[in-house]
């Protein structure tokens, strides 16, 4: 976000996230923090439109939680 990046905020979050069986994002939670709220509510709101291959169970595409971190830095 501009204001992380005009405050040098760096940090990573780890989301956990419910992929649902067609593979959209139905819940998302903050498993560790970045320790930056402004990091962390905008991971959180990038990924809610996020689109996965959906976990399968024999062949049945069912919904599952993952895991997933989100990095920011700058460069």
């Amino acid at each position: 976000p501009p204001e992380a990046y005009f405050d040098q905020l760096t940090g990573t979050v780890l989301l956990r996230l419910r992929v649902n069986a067609e593979g959209g994002v139905d819940e998302v939670q903050i498993k560790q923090s970045s320790g930056h709220d402004i990091l962390d509510s905008s991971a959180t709101s990038t990924v809610i439109d996020w689109q996965f291959k959906p976990a399968r169970d024999n062949g049945t595409a069912v919904a599952q939680w993952v895991e997933i971190p989100i990095k920011f830095k700058l460069e």
